[in-house]
């Protein structure tokens, strides 16, 4: 029983969020092609370009939640991407970065 309480917890956008804002993450998820995607991403300030225009970046964040998806800085490609909540099939936050991965 209190695996799928857990397994709920893991996958609250509020969760999601909380942990991408204070580290680095990976999420799997299904894109809308049906194709499955591994991302290493993160919300964290310090990995995150500068921004120029805040308005606009709180106008597209808000438009996205408002879609239930999460926009996040793609580790690996060096840009914005989005993932939906409802997608996601896994999601670990990174407490140390793997051999393959140099962010």
């Amino acid at each position: 029983m209190w695996e799928q309480e857990l397994s709920k917890l893991r996958f609250d956008p509020n969760y999601i969020k909380s942990w991408l804002y204070n580290e680095r993450c990976r999420v799997v998820f299904t894109k809308k092609d049906g194709t499955i995607r591994t991302m290493l991403c993160t919300l964290k300030e310090k990995y995150l370009p500068q921004q120029t225009d805040i308005k606009e970046t709180y106008s597209i964040s808000k438009a996205l939640e408002a879609n239930n998806l999460v926009a996040v800085w793609d580790l690996e490609k060096k840009d914005w991407r989005s993932f939906r909540i409802e997608s996601v099939l896994e999601f670990t936050p990174l407490d140390t970065p793997s051999e393959d991965f140099d962010a």
